[in-house]
Formats: structure tokens, C-alpha cells, sequence
């Protein structure tokens, strides 16, 4: 949905991507992505899964975020980054926040595509600062340093990229209480 609350219509199934000011995605017969702005979208809905915009970085860019878990009081956002086009990485990165229920950022760090090992540095960090956050909520604490996600209907998806990227593939938003 656009800030002028116009709704736009994404081929079930296909994905959607932010390229810094701009949105990427497939619609209709579509054989090239079409692009909207980032600052034009309030929201996206795929399925049980949430995005919304915010601007929570240093230079206050909006950016599109996917909402992983629900607290009363936090909730955790994550953005999905593609590896430049010249990078011999592959996969995905992903910048992560908690924020307050008053939108102030409580932590936020970022996780590089496809660090060296399961146990890297970088992983580690990631999983100690979200389970600082998080501990007392089970569905966050039992998607971290695993190789599946477990769903909101108590389901399995496997993925293989790093932890915690299996976000990603978390459909629906956590609720913690």
C-alpha cells in the first residue's frame, strides 16, 4: 500500500527487493521488475508476513523493513541487503533493529552475507544482542542458531543461509508477551 493509500498488486509468490530509494517488484505479466519509491510505500502484506517503512539509519533514508517479532514494549525489525553486483560473497546480509514501542532504537547491527562459518564473529554478535533482547520470547529464541525457522503455526522452513537469516523466510510476526 503507497502513502496515498493506493494498493499495489504483487504476483503471489514473486519477491520483492529495496535497491536504496526504490522498491523492485514483479507484477502481472510482468518480464521486467517495475520500481516504486521507497518514501511512496507505507506497507507491504505477503501473506501473514509484514513490511513497513522507516527511517532508523543515521542518514534518516527511509527503508523498507520486515517486522519479525511483536513485545509490548519492542519490536525487531530486519532489512534483507543484496551483495553488490561485484562482490564474490553471494547471499544475503541482513541490518537488524529493536525498537521501542516509542521508536526509539534500542540496538541495531548488521550480519554480512555469508560470513565464514556458522560460528562467526559476526553470527555470534548478531545471536547475543537479539537474545539480550528477546530471551523471553520463545519464537525468537528458538529461531536462533538453528538451520530452520520455526512458523507462527508451529510449522518448519529450512533454509541454508546464515543465522539468522532464516527470517527471511518466516512467514507471519511473531507475537511476544
Amino acid at each position: 500500500m503507497t502513502i496515498d493509500s493506493v494498493k499495489i498488486s504483487i504476483d503471489p509468490g514473486e519477491n520483492f527487493y529495496e535497491t536504496g530509494k526504490k522498491i523492485k517488484y514483479y507484477s502481472g505479466s510482468a518480464i521486467f521488475p517495475k520500481t516504486i519509491k521507497t518514501a511512496e510505500v507505507k506497507e507491504i502484506i505477503d501473506g501473514p508476513s509484514l513490511y513497513k517503512i522507516f527511517a532508523l539509519d543515521d542518514k534518516r533514508q527511509p527503508h523498507l523493513y520486515k517486522i519479525v517479532a511483536q513485545a509490548p514494549d519492542k519490536r525487531l525489525l530486519v532489512r534483507f541487503i543484496e551483495p553488490a553486483a561485484n562482490s564474490t560473497s553471494g547471499g544475503l546480509g541482513m541490518v537488524y533493529y529493536v525498537v521501542s514501542g516509542t521508536g526509539t532504537v534500542l540496538a541495531s547491527g548488521e550480519m554480512p552475507a555469508q560470513p565464514p562459518s556458522r560460528n562467526s564473529h559476526a553470527n555470534n554478535t548478531v545471536i547475543e544482542k537479539l537474545t539480550s533482547y528477546f530471551s523471553n520470547c520463545p519464537a525468537v529464541m528458538a529461531n536462533l542458531g538453528k538451520g530452520s525457522t520455526t512458523q507462527p503455526d508451529g510449522t518448519q522452513t529450512a533454509f541454508t543461509e546464515n543465522i539468522p537469516l532464516g527470517f527471511k523466510v518466516q512467514k507471519g510476526v511473531y507475537r511476544c508477551d
